[in-house]
């Protein structure tokens, strides 16, 4: 709980923690990264950093998120190979480089560039993701908090699906 932000409720879910830490385990140096590193899962309003900025203004970011929204509509599950089944083949549809795509799922997702495996880090957030306007009447992608709540499916892999419909 050190190093997270003060509006991250407390106590921590440790059935969430227990998810979360394998995506980072490998990617940390120091115990001291770990906040850092997945802050987002946590937090009621996606902070996004610069770079993120950046990737969700390119100018075919919009259309791009509104088609992965609908093609994530569609899905039978939220395991991450079926949201990697779905997304991947999306960026050569759109004209799109795969890393160009992806940093903007990933900044939308996590408000940021740099994060755990992106359809992991999705599968661990859940179905609770929609498109709302931020402040400068853009559309991003933004997360529910990041605490379980007591209506969580469990699934055979350890993941979750907040059975929450994407608006």
């Amino acid at each position: 709980e050190r190093g997270l932000p003060p509006d991250v409720p407390r106590p921590l879910n440790t059935t969430y923690l227990e998810r979360i830490v394998p995506l980072i385990q490998e990617r940390l140096k120091l115990l001291s990264e770990g906040p850092g590193l997945v802050d987002f899962f946590f937090l009621d309003d996606l902070t996004v950093d610069e770079k993120a900025r950046r990737a969700l203004e390119a100018t075919e970011a919009l259309a791009a998120l509104e088609a992965a929204l609908a093609r994530l509509e569609g899905a039978p599950n939220w395991l991450h190979s079926t949201l990697e089944e779905l997304l991947r083949p999306m960026a050569e549809e759109l004209g799109l480089k795969t890393g160009t795509f992806f940093g903007m799922l990933r900044a939308a997702v996590t408000g940021r560039m740099v994060s755990p495996p992106l359809f992991e880090t999705m599968q661990v957030l859940g179905r609770a993701r929609h498109l709302v306007p931020d402040h400068d009447g853009r559309k991003l992608f933004v997360q529910v908090p990041g605490h379980l709540p007591p209506d969580v499916e469990e699934l055979e892999d350890g993941g979750h699906d907040l059975a929450v419909p994407l608006l």
